[in-house]
């Protein structure tokens, strides 16, 4: 049940973010560690020079699909 809170809470966020924050459409650093699994997005998101809730966004997405990790970097820019 809790799964499923996270899951929602986190797709929400995700969603408001890609309306709000502009996109690029070449690769980069962000989808280069969704790329590389989880451990590779850990330390992205370790380096990350960005806001707490961005932060948290990009913590969740370490731990979800590669799809939702993907969205986040989409939405933020970070292709």
């Amino acid at each position: 049940m809790m799964l499923f809170k996270v899951t929602t809470t986190f797709l929400l966020i995700l969603s408001i973010a890609i309306l709000f924050v502009p996109r690029v459409v070449h690769g980069g650093p962000c989808t280069a560690a969704c790329d590389g699994g989880t451990k590779s997005m850990e330390a992205f998101c370790r380096g990350l020079a960005a806001t707490a809730q961005i932060k948290a966004l990009c913590w969740a997405a370490c731990y979800g699909s590669n799809a939702a990790c993907k969205g986040f970097c989409y939405a933020r820019g970070w292709n």
